[in-house]
């Protein structure tokens, strides 16, 4: 609250204080500490444009009378000075400070007298809808099912009585003769007539190997000692063999010899178009 002072009360300190400047007072008394302006922020934990503003009487800068107040007061500990010593001297040299600061105070109380009033409408209104919905929300239940009031009976409707008639038997068709299929062309029956031959490759020594068919390669590249490969594909089959000694050649199941005008030294290189 604020406090109604008689400035004929007022000691001579504070009468000469306000004479001096509140500035000029604050000033003084730190440096009667020992203290510089850091010094004094510090021990304060204000920042120093703070402290700078309150020794050079810039209020404007610290907001609202009731923040410099609080200043003055934190101050006035750190220095130790008596009570309300800078407060009084601020007050006296900003007429407006005590009374901006009675104002704030009243209207904080009026708010505060509202509250109980707020509080006693919103629960008025609370009991309203609570008698409305219980006079006439009513009870209401959810319409019955004739399947929920009377299980049995849905399960009962849903067994076939055991005297029904029995359903007409299924008429069978005589079996339908068999027509072969005329769709398929000619030349993609000769296709599928058309015999594959099995040439069988194994491998005593490594070897390089490559073997193709009428339609493409089958086997190609360096092939290990002790593996055997069954190549499946048409004539006519191309071989090249580069250690032929090293590979054993069957066709169909019967042993193949290589022809000796295919070997070049080690190397063979042979065409087989038939058995």
């Amino acid at each position: 609250m604020a406090k109604n002072r008689d400035k004929s009360e007022e000691s001579p300190e504070v009468a000469e204080e306000q004479v001096a400047g509140l500035g000029e007072h604050i000033t003084r008394a730190r440096k009667a500490k020992g203290l510089s302006v850091g010094d004094a922020a510090t021990e304060l934990r204000l920042e120093v444009s703070v402290v700078e503003a309150l020794e050079n009487d810039d209020f404007s800068a610290l907001g609202a009378p009731v923040f410099v107040k609080g200043h003055l007061r934190t101050y006035e500990r750190m220095l130790g000075l008596a009570a309300d010593t800078l407060v009084l001297i601020y007050e006296a040299q900003v007429p407006d400070a005590e009374g901006w600061q009675a104002v704030a105070i009243k209207q904080d109380k009026t708010k505060s007298a509202n509250l109980p009033q707020l509080g006693f409408i919103a629960l008025l209104v609370a009991a309203f809808i609570g008698l409305g919905l219980f006079l006439f929300g009513g009870d209401k239940k959810a319409p019955v099912t004739p399947a929920e009031s009377d299980g049995q009976s849905a399960v009962q409707e849903s067994i076939v009585p055991a005297n029904d008639p029995p359903a007409s038997p299924i008429d069978v068709l005589p079996d339908a003769p068999v027509v072969a299929d005329e769709s398929v062309s000619p030349d993609a029956a000769e296709a599928v007539s058309v015999a594959q031959e099995e040439l069988v490759l194994v491998f005593r020594r490594n070897c390089w190997t490559e073997v193709s068919d009428a339609n493409g390669r089958l086997l190609f590249g360096e092939q290990k000692r002790g593996t055997t490969f069954t190549l499946v594909g048409e004539f006519p089959f191309t071989v090249l063999l580069g250690d032929a000694r090293a590979v054993d050649v069957e066709l169909n199941g019967k042993s193949f010899t290589i022809p000796g005008s295919a070997m070049r030294g080690r190397k063979a290189e042979f065409e087989i178009s038939g058995p």
